[in-house]
């Protein structure tokens, strides 16, 4: 009679496991978020719906053009700031074109995409000759100065930092955090109209 010790190790012996995939090949993917690919968008403005979104191609024209700067939570129209948040970013970016850069995750629960925004070139310049932003200017690609819109909405209290539910956190998050503490602390836009918490 064969012991099961030695059936077990013949089994064993012959038994090959499933090739698995390593855990950096899984795709990150939560129950309300959709990973993204490392993709650049440059994209024409066609409207903004509130002081954290706006659409591209067409206004209102599906969710499939609609963006948000990612990290950034603006009040809706009609709330304490909302009104004015919406005129800002309208006056900001109403028509223009601006450079989309992506994290890990670029699609929330109500199939919107989620963006960092950036102003090159022309909108640059008009961002930096009527607003203060030489401290929030970065290089991008041969030195080229861009700004990001969703830090600079922070920054001046356009918004609030929105926590994103991505794995590992957002890769500007410590830049958004700063931004949002100094536009806390100097009391600007909503943190001034809005009382003491925006």
């Amino acid at each position: 009679m064969v012991s099961w010790a030695v059936l077990l190790w013949a089994v064993a012996g012959c038994y090959t496991p499933p090739d698995l995939p390593l855990l950096e090949q899984v795709p990150i993917e939560g129950p309300d978020f959709i990973p993204c690919a490392d993709d650049i968008e440059d994209v024409r403005v066609a409207c903004t719906i509130t002081g954290d979104a706006f659409d591209v191609e067409e206004c209102f024209g599906g969710d499939d053009v609609r963006y948000r700067l990612l990290g950034v939570e603006a009040p809706d129209p009609g709330d304490c700031y909302g009104d004015d948040a919406l005129d800002w970013l309208s006056d900001t970016i109403g028509s223009e074109v601006v450079t989309l850069t992506f994290d890990t995750v670029c699609v929330d629960g109500d199939e919107v995409k989620l963006a960092y925004v950036w102003a090159r070139g022309d909108l640059y310049d008009d961002l930096a000759r009527d607003r203060n932003i030489e401290d929030l200017t970065r290089d991008y690609g041969d030195e080229e100065p861009a700004v990001m819109l969703n830090e600079v909405v922070l920054r001046l209290g356009v918004g609030r930092r929105r926590d994103e539910e991505i794995p590992g956190g957002l890769y500007y998050g410590p830049d958004f955090e700063a931004a949002a503490t100094a536009a806390e602390a100097d009391r600007l836009g909503l943190y001034l109209a809005c009382g003491a918490e925006g």
